[in-house]
């Protein structure tokens, strides 16, 4: 018996670890864990190579190509009745369909399978779209469709399959998932595609831990450079480079200038880390080219309970990435609050937010990773404010620049970066106003649940300058109290009515637009003026008076902004002829 540890570390690692313990769960695997390492019997990783993609093709189903060539097609071999809409459903699939089964990734999958009876590839080119001729209906091309289904039907039979589904949808978690994290090496380097992917993936990534557990280390002279094991020669197998992960370490047989003295025999990693950073794409959540991981280093626990997401399956829907996200915000708040009603001697203050993004991959400064950080205090932030951040989500609007801005994305990192909303508050407004060719915001209720989730942002750094005795402020408070906010917002909408009563409703972009300048230059006096004027116009008739709480926003930058911008949406429901009815408060 051969026990193995592996200590957590940096984020990357401790997303290996974490994919790691996922893909042993998923095959019900023994382990040992603490709170700071993973142990495990050496034995283990002996079908490891299997149960590496079985983890991936379970997880990722949903998302992979051969799902959908065999789950839609089993649907038009059932259809009985045919219209118009049916035929075009089909002519949709068989393209798909057929640019999937002539791919490559397909045909070199192609080859490592032991059966022979049907050539997909020749079968691929007896699937045609149907097409109905002038005068035709569906009964005129009848046979046509019988005798695509029964070609369809051949096809799906063979890839239904279990040792055909097994090759293809290891080939699809390949280039669907893994090589986004990791490539050129072992079954994703370019000579090894039409080889066996198992017996590729455990030639390169486990045979070496088996051949340096069999080895005296007694005498060696180097370290990995992550876990300080000893290492004999730096060369495979005995230890690697980081240049096969993406964007990670350079190469160092053919790039030495980055290292002191030319010098690189620092930067080496053992068999064991080189196998674990091949698991780093199960520990990330990851749709649609993004995802992310949760790097929550108190404890191997924390890891594998914060980064798991047993709705994922479900999510199909275009934003299911921010979906998850907002998600896993909720689920570290309970774990965090645990931990508190634990007593726990290591309290956790900041959680690490690693996010993957291969949207820009083409780019010359493309960089994958992001890593940002949430403290507490911004995580009840998440919390007071998670239906507004829920309703976000779907929420996207096109700017002047015809560039489409997701309102969700942009809220959170600013967050992340301990920013203020207001510019994007700015924006928001400025997309609906007269004459304007951005798509429009329409629900003012969701830019004002904006700046009530800045004001308590703005809060909690107040929390912070404030101290009492040596310890810091316990009770979260906002800058400005939500009574004041909502006070200015309903005297805003009273001044569009007072305008739209004295048929003066086109006064109100102008003066909009006005107060929307002094509020992005922070101009008090610029404000003040358009403002007072405003309420002046209106007061000759009808009771209008000037709110007394933006006196309060003569005294501080942050408060003119909150007060404004509340104000400004409230005017603004002037701007809609049919007026904007007022939605419910947030739910906190």
């Amino acid at each position: 018996m051969t026990m193995v540890r592996v200590e957590t570390g940096d984020a990357l690692l401790n997303a290996g670890i974490t994919g790691f313990v996922n893909i042993l769960e998923e095959a019900n695997i023994f382990y040992e864990s603490t709170s700071n390492y993973v142990e495990f019997d050496l034995y283990v990783l002996e079908d490891f190579h299997h149960y590496y993609f079985e983890y991936f093709e379970n997880r990722y189903k949903d998302l992979l190509s051969l799902t959908y060539i065999v789950s839609k097609g089993k649907e038009f071999l059932h259809k009985k009745e045919w219209d118009d809409k049916a035929i075009e459903d089909w002519n949709k699939y068989i393209e798909r369909a057929k640019k999937n089964l002539k791919s490559n990734s397909y045909a070199a999958a192609y080859k490592m399978i032991n059966r022979n009876e049907v050539d997909l590839l020749e079968m691929e080119k007896k699937l045609k779209k149907f097409k109905l001729k002038k005068n035709q209906t569906i009964p005129d091309i009848q046979s046509e469709i019988d005798e695509g289904k029964q070609f369809l039907h051949v096809i799906i039979e063979y890839l239904d399959k279990s040792e055909v589904k097994k090759y293809i949808l290891a080939k699809n978690t390949a280039y669907t998932i893994i090589d986004n994290f990791w490539s050129g090496v072992s079954f994703l380097h370019k000579s090894s595609t039409t080889l066996d992917i198992f017996e590729e993936y455990k030639k390169y990534f486990i045979d070496p831990i088996n051949i340096y557990f069999e080895e005296d280390h007694s005498k060696d002279k180097y370290v990995c450079f992550i876990s300080n094991q000893p290492i004999k020669k730096l060369s495979k197998p005995h230890a690697y480079d980081m240049a096969w992960l993406t964007k990670m370490g350079v190469d160092m047989s053919r790039k030495t200038s980055h290292f002191w003295n030319l010098q690189s025999n620092v930067c080496y990693i053992s068999p064991l880390i080189n196998f674990i950073y091949s698991c780093i794409p199960a520990g990330f959540t990851f749709i649609n080219n993004q995802g992310y991981f949760v790097n929550c280093n108190s404890s191997i626990d924390g890891l594998i309970t914060l980064n798991k997401n047993y709705e994922m399956e479900a999510i199909k829907a275009d934003n299911s990435i921010q979906l998850l996200e907002a998600k896993t915000y909720y689920q570290l708040i309970d774990f965090m609050e645990a931990q508190k009603n634990k007593q726990s001697k290591n309290e956790i203050d900041n959680i690490q937010i690693i996010k993957f993004s291969n949207l820009d991959n083409k780019t010359d400064n493309f960089r994958p990773y992001t890593y940002n950080v949430l403290s507490k205090d911004k995580l009840d932030v998440i919390k007071r404010h998670q239906t507004t951040l829920s309703n976000m989500i779907s929420k996207v609007v096109k700017t002047s620049d015809n560039t489409y801005l997701n309102i969700y994305q942009h809220v959170m990192d600013r967050l992340y970066k301990n920013k203020n909303q207001f510019d994007l508050i700015s924006l928001l407004c400025r997309t609906n106003l007269p004459n304007r060719a951005d798509e429009p915001i329409r629900s003012n209720r969701l830019i004002l649940d904006i700046v009530y989730l800045n004001n308590r942002f703005i809060g909690t750094i107040i929390q912070h300058q404030k101290k009492k005795g040596d310890d810091l402020m316990s009770e979260y408070y906002s800058y400005v109290s939500r009574d004041k906010i909502a006070s200015v917002e309903n005297a805003g909408r009273k001044l569009a009515q007072n305008y739209k009563f004295k048929n003066a409703s086109n006064k109100l972009g102008g003066i909009t637009y006005r107060l929307l300048n002094a509020l992005k230059t922070k101009d008090k006096g610029k404000f003040m003026d358009t403002f007072v004027n405003a309420h002046m116009y209106a007061g000759k008739e009808g009771d209008i008076t000037i709110p007394p709480q933006m006196i309060e926003a003569l005294t501080d930058e942050d408060k003119l902004q909150t007060l404004g911008y509340a104000f400004v949406l409230g005017l603004r429901s002037g701007l809609n002829p049919k007026g904007e009815k007022k939605e419910g408060a947030e739910n906190e």
